[in-house]
């Protein structure tokens, strides 16, 4: 299962006046957490201008994939969805809870 967490709502860039509350998870055996950047939210689909469809890309692309893998499936789809032209850069960072 894929879920956002409660993220606030848009804000400046971190070090531009960005002061955004904490959010507290307890995460469990085996819990993923991505945090990536806007590129990846805002990428358009060459044709019909919609964008990324982020939860469901991600379910696809981290189901029974590990971190390494799952990451680049992700890429893969996302420049699938964009027709290979990203409008801005993006960063992912994927880490897994693995121990209790």
């Amino acid at each position: 299962m894929v879920e956002a967490l409660g993220v606030p709502e848009r804000q400046p860039p971190l070090g531009l006046g960005a002061a955004p509350d904490p959010v507290h998870v307890l995460f469990a055996r085996s819990d993923r957490l991505l945090f990536y950047t806007d590129g990846l939210v805002e990428a358009r689909n060459c044709g019909t201008r919609e964008f990324f469809p982020l939860l469901p890309a991600v379910q696809d692309a981290f189901a029974g994939a590990e971190l390494p893998e799952a990451t680049a499936r992700l890429v893969c789809a996302l420049i699938d969805w964009s027709g290979g032209s990203l409008g801005d850069d993006i960063a992912l960072v994927a880490v897994e809870q693995r121990s209790g």
